[in-house]
């Protein structure tokens, strides 16, 4: 008996060394899922913006977003502020019906954020470099439950 608890012990001793020494790689995900709540997208939004990831900043997009001209050569470096909730905004957002027919009032998030733009020399934006301004920033959840960024301006 000591001898089968001897052989078992050594077995998964040398099961857990050979484990611990794979060298496969992990899986990486190369196309995460968005997160589910409108704060986190928003965030991995700007992270997406600020590392110049067009991929990872399209994906965030509504549909009817997609596509825009980036011009990350124009830029150094773009910040973003705090995320801080709008209250009071998405109804106006909501009732003017820029978030369009099929949104319910539940799946509109309205935030503001500051955004400065810093342009690489001799280059120039729709804002000045440097300076800082308040924008909103507007999500919606679709039909599968992610939020995705709908709009963003003064």
């Amino acid at each position: 008996m000591r001898v089968i608890r001897a052989l078992v012990g050594v077995l998964l001793l040398v099961v857990l060394v050979l484990g611990g020494c794979s060298t496969a790689p992990r899986a990486q995900r190369t196309n995460p899922e968005p997160p589910r709540d409108a704060r986190s997208t928003l965030r991995a939004f700007f992270d997406a913006w600020q590392a110049e990831d067009e991929s990872a900043a399209e994906a965030l997009l509504v549909p009817a977003r997609q596509g825009m001209t980036w011009e990350f050569d124009k830029l150094d470096r773009i910040e973003f502020g705090e995320i801080a909730e709008a209250p009071g905004l998405e109804g106006e957002y909501f009732s003017s019906g820029s978030a369009g027919p099929d949104v319910a009032r539940e799946d509109l998030a309205v935030f503001k954020a500051d955004a400065t733009f810093y342009f690489e020399p001799g280059q120039q934006g729709s804002v000045n470099d440097g300076e800082r301004q308040t924008w909103m920033w507007i999500l919606v959840r679709g039909d599968e439950g992610s939020w995705r960024v709908h709009d963003w301006g003064y």
